[in-house]
């Protein structure tokens, strides 16, 4: 018997609404920028640079070495984009799950029953760009704070955080106490 996949879905009762972001790379603005500074300023003055070293290191010098020397440079600005890029937020209408790790994966998953409070925080920097952060104070022992770094239509996602955590309440009976 042929069951579609919408029906099993439904029967598990798995969550419709799934919302998945990464943090803009927009974080990633100063190291890149002060990588292609540095690395400009250090073939500008390569040449002037010969004058000031001992005589000893002369021979290693060279044009070829410079550029190899000002790859090594871009490893910092290409680790942080990808370590920016494995950064996820994932977000259901039961739980909040933060994936994070480039070699190594860690997973936290928070029920949203849990949120107590939700504050936005817009940067002047963050703000041009139409970003801000997310920070939730939690219940969870092991997490008590979750930061949604750098995210588009922060507004639209706290609204949904909101109703999410009051239909979670409703639904396993809990209630907020200080």
């Amino acid at each position: 018997m042929f069951v579609p996949f919408g029906a099993i879905k439904n029967k598990m009762n798995v969550s419709e609404y799934n919302w998945k972001a990464s943090p803009s790379q927009v974080l990633n603005f100063f190291p890149f920028l002060i990588t292609i500074l540095g690395v400009s300023l250090f073939l500008y003055y390569a040449p002037d640079i010969s004058y000031w070293i001992p005589d000893l290191f002369v021979p290693y010098f060279t044009w070829s070495n410079i550029y190899m020397a000002c790859g090594v440079a871009f490893l910092y600005p290409a680790f942080k984009f990808i370590e920016l890029k494995c950064l996820q937020y994932t977000l259901t209408e039961d739980k909040i799950m933060v994936k994070s790790g480039v070699l190594s994966s860690t997973i936290e998953s928070i029920e949203m029953f849990r949120v107590k409070d939700q504050t936005i925080r817009k940067p002047f920097h963050l703000r041009v760009f139409g970003l801000g952060n997310l920070e939730l104070l939690t219940s969870d022992p092991t997490t008590p704070t979750i930061t949604f770094y750098a995210i588009s239509d922060i507004d639209t996602l706290l609204s949904n955080i909101q109703t999410f955590t009051l239909a979670a309440r409703k639904k396993h009976g809990v209630r907020e106490f200080d």
